[in-house]
Order: structure tokens, then sequence, then C-alpha cells
């Protein structure tokens, strides 16, 4: 591929990252809004000795850790594909399971309320509003997949344009 089509290809992805980032984050948000307005300042455990606020576990262990999941294996993407880094690769590799698995992880428990209910909800955040799914389906394809493919739309452009 040329070096202007693959500039317009990750210019592209760039784009895709951004607006799926939105769309997670602002459906992740919407889905967890007790844990920023009435219990914001409960103290969220992670374990006997660590108590985070809500809304700092929200957003910062979260949200933002399974965005940066992503992010870190659109990066392990572009270092595996150009090959030349691979010990640098296995760092990536690291860093994106962890940061995925406890976004994932944090998001499951304190986002609990989107599964177990029989409530229909419309992705008013992408203009569909005469379409509704179930409250699960709707989490999975609203909130997790937009954060994770959003960051990892972001790392490969990101490293592609600096890698090429």
């Amino acid at each position: 591929m040329d070096t202007a089509t693959f500039k317009a290809v990750m210019f592209l992805c760039f784009i895709l990252g951004c607006y799926a980032t939105y769309v997670g984050y602002v459906a992740s948000v919407w889905l967890g809004y007790v844990w920023t307005d009435n219990l914001a300042d409960y103290p969220w455990s992670f374990s006997s000795y660590i108590f985070v606020p809500a809304k700092i576990s929200l957003q910062l262990y979260g949200i933002w850790s399974l965005w940066a999941g992503g992010l870190l294996a659109g990066v392990l993407t572009q270092l595996l594909y150009h090959g030349s880094h691979l010990k640098i690769a296995i760092v990536f590799m690291l860093g994106a399971v962890f940061f995925a698995s406890l976004g994932f992880n944090t998001l499951d428990w304190m986002l609990a309320r989107a599964f177990g209910t029989n409530e229909q909800w419309s992705p008013w955040m992408i203009g569909l509003t005469n379409v509704t799914f179930d409250s699960w389906t709707f989490y999975i394809l609203f909130s997790i997949l937009p954060l994770f493919f959003g960051g990892y739309l972001i790392g490969l452009a990101l490293m592609g344009a600096a890698l090429k």
C-alpha cells in the first residue's frame, strides 16, 4: 500500500476510533449515572484495604482503563505488523491485557444494572431512537465494545502514522 493510501486509512481509523470512544463513553456514563450522581462519594472497594470513590472508580478504573487496553492493543498490532519491535511488543501486550481486564471487570461490577433486567433501551447516542435492544445487548454493543475498539483504532492509527 502506498504512503498516501496508508495515511488516509490511518486517518479514517482515527476518526472512527474517536467516534466509537464517544459512543462508549456516553453510554457508560449514562448506564453508571448512579455512581456519578447519588453515590459519587461511595467508597468503592477493590480489596479489603483499597477503597476509591465510586465516581473515580467508574471513570478511571472502568471507562478509561478499558479504553487504554484497546489503545495498547492497537499499538501492539502495529508493532507486530512492522516486526522489528518484538521485545517492546511484549510489554504492550501485558499492558493491554492488564488494562482491558481491569476496565472490563470494573465496568462489569459497576454497571451490573445493565444485565439482569428486562428493560429495552434505544441507542440514542448514535441517533437510533426507534430501535431497542435488551439491556445486556445494549451494555455490550454500546459500552464495552465501542470503548475497547475506539481505543484500538486510535492506537492503530497513531502508531501506524509514527512507524510509516
